[in-house]
């Protein structure tokens, strides 16, 4: 499993991006994951940043971690501005293994892409926090 705290393990991630993209990052700090939460959430981050870095050609990127109180669900949200990608099927692998990801965590991926650009996010419910 990823070590040190979410906020710090994005920060590692998007830092080789800051010499080519504008980043800005949002980690709520209100959210206290359990260590198989904060493995989904940076894997979900990983596969995301590694795509928009692969196929965007954006000028910027958005990294955003929030916790909703009321669903009950952290959510994590990558988007960029660069040219979008035909939504075809299920996508490559990369998108299959976060799907996969999600799901098995009783989770979701939600894609939304067109000219402005292509948010990908991850919403997923919390697991029973009294016994964690």
């Amino acid at each position: 499993a990823p070590v040190g705290s979410l906020r710090e393990e994005v920060e590692t991630l998007v830092e080789p991006l800051r010499h080519r993209y504008e980043v800005a990052t949002s980690i709520d700090d209100a959210l206290s994951l359990t260590e198989s939460e904060q493995e989904l959430v940076y894997r979900f981050l990983q596969e995301a940043i590694t795509n928009v870095v692969k196929h965007a050609d954006a000028e910027s990127v958005e990294v955003v971690v929030t916790y909703d109180t009321e669903k009950e669900s952290v959510s994590a949200r990558v988007a960029d501005d660069g040219m979008g990608f035909a939504n075809t099927a299920k996508g490559g692998w990369g998108r299959r293994g976060m799907r996969g990801r999600a799901a098995a965590a009783s989770g979701a991926i939600d894609v939304t892409t067109g000219d402005e650009g292509t948010r990908v996010r991850l919403t997923c419910p919390r697991r029973d926090r009294a016994s964690a």
